[in-house]
């Protein structure tokens, strides 16, 4: 072999090993670098943002002990109830916030009119400094100057310097979190550059506030280290439980064996907690919006229940409509959309409304815990009770034992005015019973003739039959034409009868005879009709029953498997693989 040779296998070599070095990771570890890092990072901005979360709850105590101190002392004794004193505090301080907005808004518009004390002094009397009046672009730059420090009247707004040194960062983020805020930002960054940190600073703070909200209803509800360390040490040697982990959940399995060979280490047990957290987020998500099976099952159930089909009539015209519709029209998936849509609207109005009206509770709430002392003494002692063993259920007991105590008062106002008929009404309803039920109307009027006082239930009952009539008149008119009918001929019916008994002659009597008899063969054809469509409705009913049964048979195995779930209790926090 020639040194030429030689010398360009060993190059060759160098070459291949260097290629194979940069290539292949230096261990068997270095695969899961990357992911590594990517964890480290999470953990880092997840602390980082809570310790942000942290001095902005400061921030805020401090805010509404120098605007609020009467309020800032009341919100002092919850401090040992930690999760009702954060939300009462942070609730406050926002209410504080927008009042200062407000009044900062409203003293820098009065600065732009120029709404300044004019001063007549004579031009030589005035100070040296006053001599030349501030043009409103000599004003301009103090007023930015004040901003890029910081307001002293809202200290938990960061200044424009703090923005404009972060804002990197800040666009990083946003970009990630919310990229059609991004992109609005970007624009307005290019039509209105001196508006940009501005806008910057309001588009952050409002994705911090909304993100605060999240996190506080995860935190509520995140389990302790401690009760993660409880929960591993009970499964950690069960060969079992890890073997069905190693199967359904590897992640979960890589971390109990890394704490089984070092020990209950905190970031072990964190990164369990967030899988954990993670799964049921997931779980939360799918089980959050109903199937179409389950709204024509729910519309169904509801159409059955009359007393709560004419409340959700009262109360929800749009929902009844489409009830209607579906009632004419069958499970058509377009109307079973519109009623899922229109009931998930009405759950997020409704919780909407609960909080705002257990924020207003909270701030009243030695008045309304003395009312409910005193109209429901049992209710309170059971109230007080909860409030001290489990202070995170408290406000949403106290809103449902409220309006439990307010529900029966509406009731009552409701049943008065119920009761009022007046005048007009009155003529209104004689009149559609005249027309459509003259048999019922001539009881009325004998009634009203005998006992004035017996009229006027009598009446109260003539109309809610009159408005189902006119119902019915709109939803079904055919039915509702056969039951019209069905009134005037049965009332024509009895008159031929007793004017057949009043008759003197034998041709007056056949008179009548022949036309009771007319009489009759229709009212026999209306019968006839109400009693074959009965029986159509109650084969479709069995029919539906059928496919229900079916349906039934098909998922008896899962059924049963959720019904024992619930009867045994599902446990609130369900750990990762179970």
């Amino acid at each position: 072999m020639t040194l030429r040779t030689a010398l360009r296998f060993i190059l060759t070599a160098v070459i291949m090993l260097t290629v194979l070095a940069w290539v292949m990771p230096a261990d068997a570890g270095e695969r899961h670098r990357g992911e590594r890092d990517d964890r480290a990072r999470k953990d880092d901005r997840r602390r980082d943002e809570k310790r942000m979360r942290e001095e902005r709850f400061h921030e805020m105590l401090k805010l509404l002990k120098k605007h609020r101190p009467e309020l800032y002392e009341k919100l002092m004794k919850l401090k040992e109830k930690p999760d009702l004193f954060r939300r009462e505090v942070i609730a406050a301080a926002e209410k504080l916030m927008v009042e200062l907005k407000e009044r900062k808004r409203e003293r820098h518009g009065d600065r732009e009119r120029g709404d300044r004390p004019r001063d007549d002094r004579p031009r030589d009397d005035r100070p040296r400094h006053e001599e030349r009046p501030r043009h409103d672009d000599d004003e301009r730059p103090r007023h930015d100057d004040r901003e890029r420090r910081g307001h002293d009247e809202d200290p938990d707004m960061p200044s424009l310097d703090e923005i404009e040194r972060k804002a990197k960062d800040i666009m990083h983020e946003i970009k990630e979190r919310a990229p059609e805020m991004y992109e609005k930002l970007m624009d307005i960054k290019k039509r209105e550059p001196k508006a940009f940190l501005r806008v910057l600073r309001d588009m952050w703070m409002d994705l911090m506030h909304r993100e605060d909200k999240g996190r506080e209803r995860e935190e509520r509800d995140m389990p302790s280290l401690d009760e993660i360390a409880d929960k591993v040490k009970s499964i950690i040697d069960n060969e079992d439980i890890l073997a069905e982990f190693k199967r359904e959940a590897p992640d979960v399995f890589e971390l109990l064996m890394a704490i089984k060979k070092h020990g209950f280490e905190r970031k072990f047990l964190e990164r369990l907690r967030d899988i954990w957290m993670e799964r049921e987020r997931e779980e939360g998500e799918e089980e959050d919006e109903p199937t179409l099976d389950d709204i024509a099952k729910m519309a169904k159930d509801i159409l059955r229940n009359k007393e709560e089909l004419e409340d959700i009539k009262r109360h929800s015209p749009d929902f009844f409509e489409l009830l209607m519709k579906f009632k004419k029209h069958g499970p058509r998936p377009e109307i079973l959309e519109r009623l899922r849509d229109n009931l998930m609207e009405d759950e997020e109005e409704c919780e909407e409304e609960d909080e705002g009206e257990i924020h207003e509770l909270m701030e009243n709430l030695e008045k309304v815990l003395h009312e409910i002392r005193k109209r429901a003494p049992d209710a309170y002692r059971e109230l007080m009770k909860l409030r001290e063993h489990e202070p995170e259920e408290f406000p949403r007991v106290l809103l449902d034992i409220w309006r439990d105590l307010h529900e029966d008062e509406g009731r009552e106002r409701e049943h008065e005015e119920e009761r009022r008929i007046g005048p007009e009404e009155e003529e209104k309803i004689l009149d559609f019973l005249k027309k459509n039920n003259p048999g019922w109307f001539e009881e009325l009027m004998q009634v009203r003739r005998k006992n004035p006082d017996a009229y006027r239930h009598a009446l109260m009952r003539a109309r809610n039959e009159a408005r189902e009539l006119k119902e019915l008149i709109e939803e079904d008119p055919q039915r509702a034409e056969d039951i019209i009918l069905n009134n005037r001929l049965t009332h024509r019916q009895w008159q031929l009868v007793e004017k057949y008994k009043r008759a003197e002659s034998k041709e007056a009597r056949e008179k009548i005879r022949v036309e009771l008899r007319g009489v009759l063969n229709k009212l026999f054809d209306v019968r006839l009709r109400k009693w074959k469509r009965h029986i159509e409705e109650l084969a479709q009913e069995i029919e539906e029953m059928k496919k229900e049964e079916a349906e039934f048979r098909k998922e008896k195995e899962s059924i049963i498997e959720e019904k024992l779930k619930e009867l045994l209790g599902k446990p609130r926090r369900r750990f990762p693989g179970e």
